[in-house]
């Protein structure tokens, strides 16, 4: 079981180094004979922290974007996933830099106005229904502690 801030989940697959990338950014690495395939990046936005970064939810997932995820590129598709038995549109894209990779971004809102970024970003070479059942294990498990 992995635990990040207030929530924990579950997967068949191993995740390594977990770093802690901010005050309230949490980053776990899954790898297959040392090569980064994927990266799952949780970024957390307490009430106190939205009134000192007042942006929208647009803005926030730019910010995610820009600081813990490399990129400043828009969306080319939205994904809907369930979290947390509530809908969750998401955005798609894909970056050349470092290396080839698809992200996928949601940004989670919480009954008491706390939200949290949940982001993976995987090598283009990582087969897609590896990539799938993980973001499905990792959404499909993720609990309140």
């Amino acid at each position: 079981m992995y635990k990040v801030f207030s929530l924990s989940f579950e997967t068949s697959i191993n995740f390594f180094e977990v770093e802690n990338a901010g005050l309230d950014a949490k980053i776990f690495v899954y790898k297959e004979n040392e090569t980064e395939y994927l990266t799952l990046t949780f970024v957390f936005f307490s009430l106190e922290t939205q009134k000192n970064l007042p942006f929208n939810d647009f803005e926030l997932l730019n910010y995610v974007k820009t600081t813990f995820l490399g990129t400043s590129k828009p969306a080319f598709s939205q994904k809907e996933r369930t979290i947390f038995n509530k809908k969750s549109q998401g955005e798609v894209l894909s970056t050349k830099i470092p290396v080839p990779s698809d992200l996928e971004i949601h940004l989670f809102s919480f009954e008491n106005g706390e939200k949290i970024c949940i982001a993976f970003k995987s090598l283009q070479e990582m087969p897609q229904t590896k990539r799938e059942m993980i973001i499905l294990e990792v959404l499909n498990n993720l609990k309140n502690c």
